[in-house]
């Protein structure tokens, strides 16, 4: 994925659910969300218009996708934008989502700001070959 054009908005928001809960629980809820999105909106938005913006029956106008991205506490430009930028937090976030799933309790990605393509997909294939390899153990 190189220029993000191809991430639906509704993939995105599905991927900030998938990846923003503990290990041990399941993702938060469309009412959680629309608590937050109706505080910082100002206004009442219900569980069903958070279901809808997830599943892509509503595009959402720019302030709740705001308010959406803030729950998550991601910038905005993640559901407003397409590009570079955004496909590489989505695979960011993708590798958050599998670390945490993986039982990694700290990682450090050093030298430099923000993580390439490159590294992101070698640290997503290491993980690949140990859930394998959990699953082959689980079945034997």
């Amino acid at each position: 994925m190189t220029g993000g054009e191809d991430l639906t908005t509704a993939a995105r928001i599905d991927r900030l659910f998938a990846t923003f809960h503990a290990r041990s629980e399941p993702a938060q809820s469309a009412h959680e969300v629309a608590e937050t999105m109706s505080a910082v909106l100002g206004r009442p938005v219900d569980a069903a218009a958070v279901t809808r913006l997830r599943a892509g029956e509503d595009p959402g106008d720019a302030a709740a996708l705001a308010a959406l991205a803030r729950h998550f506490g991601v910038p905005a430009s993640y559901l407003t934008d397409s590009g570079p930028e955004v496909a590489r937090l989505h695979r960011t976030l993708e590798l958050l989502a599998e670390v945490r799933d993986a039982g990694v309790r700290r990682l450090a990605l050093r030298g430099t700001p923000e993580p390439d393509d490159a590294i992101l997909d070698t640290v997503l294939g290491i993980l690949a070959e140990v859930d394998a390899a959990d699953a082959k153990r689980s079945a034997s």
